[in-house]
């Protein structure tokens, strides 16, 4: 494991079912590369990809000859240093695969792995208090399938800046 230890059922399972499983997550990207070079791993799979907690340097060091991108981040790396994505039809449509660096791996149905018996405690979320929640909503009726929306180019500079001084 690269990231530390969040304390949940999951990672304990995925650390008891395993039949070797190592955190190194204090180690540094320098040290977690050799590691994987010395333990001869031979297909490392990125879970994370472009998001928080990632560590994408210790997979551009290349520690494996086979590197795969899977379940956390379902789109391209364009990264070098990975080899496979492995998704779906859906995510993944075929006319697409040309925007894509890795080679694409398709699972029949979906490549996304869950269990339904895994429900949530509903219990267990923190919810905001109605003075802090925040309802996103529309109440602009939906243009005609008729009419096309107005291309209207955007300036987000302008607007940030206006939203900054406001």
């Amino acid at each position: 494991a690269i990231s530390p230890d969040d304390g949940s059922v999951h990672r304990a399972k995925v650390a008891a079912e395993a039949e070797h499983f190592i955190d190194i997550s204090h180690l540094d990207v320098l040290q977690c590369a050799q590691r994987i070079a010395q333990d001869a791993i031979h297909v490392l799979v990125n879970l994370n990809g472009y998001t928080k907690g990632a560590r994408n340097e210790i997979f551009a060091m290349r520690p494996a000859p086979v590197q795969l991108l899977y379940m956390g981040f379902p789109a391209t790396m364009a990264a070098s240093y990975i080899d496979y994505l492995v998704t779906d039809h859906v995510v993944t449509p075929p006319h697409l695969e040309w925007c894509y660096g890795e080679k694409v791996v398709r699972m029949p149905h979906s490549y996304f792995a869950n269990d339904h018996r895994q429900a949530y405690d509903p219990h267990s979320l923190r919810l905001l208090s109605p003075e802090h929640a925040v309802l996103p909503a529309s109440f602009q009726p939906p243009l005609s399938p008729r009419r096309q929306a107005p291309a209207v180019p955007l300036d987000l500079n302008a607007h940030s800046a206006a939203l900054a001084t406001a």
